[in-house]
């Protein structure tokens, strides 16, 4: 997803984005020695005249079928010096005209050179026939939306991270990933309360996603602003705050103190029993709204935005979390 939710595509997962000065997407594979690399690029038409003008000159090009969408290419492909070729498309959708490449390698040692083209060629299609643009009043719904399925990947994500950190006893690691999945648990908690409280179903973008130029929400703020509303007893609030410090020791003073490896696997505990709390806190959210009739918990299915299905996906990540108890992390509760 584009990050003003302008549009949205399907490239491959090692693919790294990036938008030049000019407003250009490049879409490049990090994955191999000689990169490929797919650009993209939006630009409303004019007027209508230009628009009718550009459909003209695109019947004189030749069709290609992506998906959804009639496209056309051009047919004189770049060759630069280095033997990398770039081909090139064009398609108009509604008000935009989307112009989109791909350049690669013109060499293939493994496939004779027609295939091996056609299969760069193949690729392009399937990543241009997941492409979406999305009108000016989706485009908000849409990126929130995506922003709160990409933090559940987050959490299946550090929940496998964690389970690797801790069979392989690296409680250093399991310690910081623990304290990720308190901060995460307690965002999406705040996210419902605030629903609850606004009679709602509005997830408020700051809570669940930071980028780069966004306003910084630290742990500390979402421990106060989980305090302020309700969410946290004053006694884990505490806690939480105590436990802060002693995990900047574990990450910052372990080789500096006198903190050892013992100390940081109690710490690691106590972080543990308090994230099962926070996961508690945010199911007991959860039934609140289906009780109350409010939030997103009730959105029907049917509904492209529904988050329903988000919340039960949320609840079985906190119960596959019970593999730390085969390490006996409650004993002492």
């Amino acid at each position: 997803m584009e990050e003003t939710g302008l549009f949205e595509i399907v490239v491959p997962a090692h693919w790294q984005h990036h938008v030049t000065e000019v407003g250009i997407h490049v879409f490049e594979d990090q994955s191999i020695e000689v990169g490929e690399e797919f650009q993209l690029w939006i630009t409303p038409f004019e007027n209508e005249t230009s628009k009718k003008k550009l459909v003209k000159n695109l019947g004189h090009l030749k069709p290609v079928i992506m998906g959804e969408y009639d496209c056309r290419y051009f047919p004189k492909d770049k060759i630069s010096k280095d033997g990398f070729v770039t081909k090139s498309w064009v398609t108009a959708i509604a008000n935009d005209v989307i112009y989109f490449s791909f350049t690669f390698s013109g060499d293939s040692v493994s496939q004779p050179h027609a295939e091996y083209v056609a299969g760069k060629v193949d690729l392009v299609k399937r990543i241009f026939a997941s492409f979406w643009l999305w009108a000016p009043e989706e485009r908000d719904r849409r990126l929130t939306s995506y922003r709160f399925e990409m933090l559940l990947q987050g959490i299946g994500a550090t929940g496998a991270i964690l389970r690797r950190a801790v069979e392989n006893h690296a409680f250093i690691e399991a310690t910081c990933l623990l304290s990720n999945m308190i901060d995460c648990f307690l965002r999406l908690s705040i996210v419902l309360k605030l629903q609850i409280i606004n009679g709602n179903d509005i997830i408020e973008r700051e809570w669940i996603y930071q980028g780069m130029t966004d306003k910084k929400r630290s742990e500390k703020d979402i421990y106060k602003k989980a305090l302020e509303v309700s969410i946290l007893a004053r006694e884990v609030y505490d806690d939480l705050f105590e436990l802060y410090d002693h995990r900047n020791r574990v990450v910052h003073r372990f080789i500096i103190s006198e903190i050892t490896l013992v100390e940081v696997d109690n710490i690691m505990r106590d972080y543990f029993i308090i994230m099962k709390q926070c996961g508690q806190i945010m199911t007991g959210l959860e039934a609140e709204q289906l009780r109350l009739g409010v939030g997103m918990v009730i959105t029907d299915e049917k509904d492209l935005g529904n988050k329903s299905a988000h919340l039960n996906f949320i609840t079985g990540k906190i119960g596959n979390l019970d593999y730390l108890m085969n390490k006996d992390l409650t004993a002492d509760e």
